[in-house]
């Protein structure tokens, strides 16, 4: 399993339709040997200060395999919130992502809002454009 002293994480693009908001967030291998990811990470939303904004992402049910990442390749989950409707938490500075099977986590600067009591997150597919998701 691919720890996070081995990843680089970016939040790249992400679509949006129906009030629905969908990022990606992408782990890269910046090892020179191969490691896999299986399954769904740890994901929080941070304020400037570190201190975690509302619940960690739950998880969208979604059947999913091993990623092995070749050295710089990349996997990456689809983030979902919804677009300002309900109760907003306020928006994140940072995230914090755990590797699935990890303890260790990446810190990375990142702005999503949790409205409505949706912040959920897909498990790992190969590439960085997410996973669709359910």
């Amino acid at each position: 399993m691919c720890t996070a002293s081995q990843l680089t994480v970016s939040l790249g693009g992400g679509d949006a339709g129906a009030g629905n908001l969908y990022r990606y967030l992408v782990l890269t291998n910046r090892t020179s040997g191969a490691c896999q990811v299986s399954g769904y990470p740890g994901l929080s939303l941070l304020d400037a200060g570190g201190e975690q904004i509302g619940a960690p992402a739950t998880r969208d049910g979604k059947t999913y395999a091993p990623v092995v990442l070749e050295p710089g390749g990349s996997a990456s989950v689809t983030i979902h919130t919804i677009n300002r409707q309900g109760e907003c938490l306020p928006t994140s500075a940072q995230l914090r992502i755990y590797p699935p099977g990890d303890t260790a986590s990446l810190v990375i600067p990142g702005e999503i809002t949790n409205c409505d009591d949706r912040f959920s997150v897909t498990p790992f597919a190969a590439g960085t454009s997410g996973n669709p998701s359910a």
